[in-house]
């Protein structure tokens, strides 16, 4: 546990203790630190409410010059106060996967004008703001993913111009994306598992994604393409996409993970690019229209672990698979014919 003296460190600007057994509860004390600049708990077993802490920390003259709070990967629960608003040198907080419940409001977020990066995924949160809210910070790095923020997509991520990473799965979103939204450069984007509808733009093709996960949705429509550069997952399964695989997602150089699986898609599997086989880990086309022979090039990846083509119109022979790295393959409700390759 954390001992309340540590309250007498009044000096303290630097703790980290992330990623030991750390149990019991923050000590009030802990609060009273207001030269404490980075505090660091994350990954630790610690329980019970931070109500106090935050309080505490508030109440500073002239003010708490706390900049990152990471409680991220602990047990704590109970809600979130609004207290949080006043340390207004925050500029990191992550208190994602804990237990935390009830709301967060505009008055949480007040005063937070130097927030950089806002992480509060994996609690049990609602998030409450007004259609109309204009926040004081302009974040970087957004993940409220399990927060709910719906029915309506979130209009004031439209005053995040700098944001480079966005989570927002599970959010009960029922809405059109907003045309607005697809300008700005997120290269790391999840808005999976919501009821969002529409089709991707065109446009697409500029942005330089890390990650696109956009699955179990409502989308529909053709996949654009998109800048092969730096994706290295993309994750689309479970819509309502319809027409071929785009050509530039087989010329992806370091992607591991491509799920297009249980859409409407159709064509014949593209053969991918040599170099993006040697990252390629996991491919699931499965449910789909595909047609047309197994590429070779696909038999032949080396660090393919996962290949999933059920359920599709594909003919022809099954080619002879790497061996060495693979452990899941599905080719089953297919057309595929001929003797079975010896697998060397």
């Amino acid at each position: 546990e954390i001992p309340k003296t540590i309250g007498k460190l009044y000096k303290l600007q630097y703790l980290d203790l992330s990623s030991n057994n750390i149990s019991g509860k923050i000590p009030e004390t802990l609060g009273s630190l207001c030269k404490l600049q980075i505090l660091r708990l994350s990954s630790n077993k610690i329980a019970g409410e931070i109500t106090s802490l935050v309080e505490e920390l508030s109440r500073c003259s002239p003010g708490s010059d706390l900049q990152e709070l990471s409680l991220n990967n602990n047990s704590l629960n109970g809600t979130i106060p609004a207290k949080l608003g006043q340390l207004s040198k925050l500029e990191f907080l992550d208190l994602s996967s804990n237990s935390f419940v009830g709301s967060m409001t505009e008055a949480h977020f007040s005063n937070l004008i130097n927030l950089k990066y806002i992480i509060v995924s994996d609690n049990h949160l609602e998030m409450i703001f007004s259609q109309d809210w204009v926040p004081p910070f302009n974040a970087s790095a957004i993940d409220m993913s399990s927060c709910h923020l719906g029915p309506a997509f979130p209009s004031w991520i439209r005053t995040q111009t700098m944001l480079g990473i966005l989570g927002m799965s599970e959010a009960g979103i029922s809405d059109n994306i907003p045309s607005w939204f697809w300008n700005y450069d997120i290269v790391w984007l999840d808005m999976s598992n919501n009821q969002i509808r529409g089709q991707l733009p065109p446009s697409l093709q500029r942005i330089q994604y890390i990650l696109l996960n956009l699955s179990s949705n409502y989308f529909d429509g053709h996949i654009p393409n998109l800048d092969p550069t730096y994706l290295e997952y993309i994750d689309l399964s479970n819509n309502s996409f319809c027409g071929p695989i785009p050509s530039s997602l087989a010329a992806v150089q370091d992607i591991w993970f491509i799920s297009l699986s249980n859409n409407h898609l159709t064509g014949t599997i593209p053969p991918f690019n040599v170099y993006s086989l040697t990252s390629l880990r996991v491919l699931d086309l499965s449910n789909n229209s595909f047609y047309g022979p197994i590429p070779s090039s696909l038999a032949a990846a080396e660090s393919i672990v996962a290949l999933s083509l059920s359920n599709n119109h594909l003919s022809g022979t099954i080619p002879p698979f790497n061996v060495y790295s693979l452990q899941v393959l599905d080719l089953s409700n297919n057309n595929l014919g001929g003797r079975l390759p010896s697998f060397d």
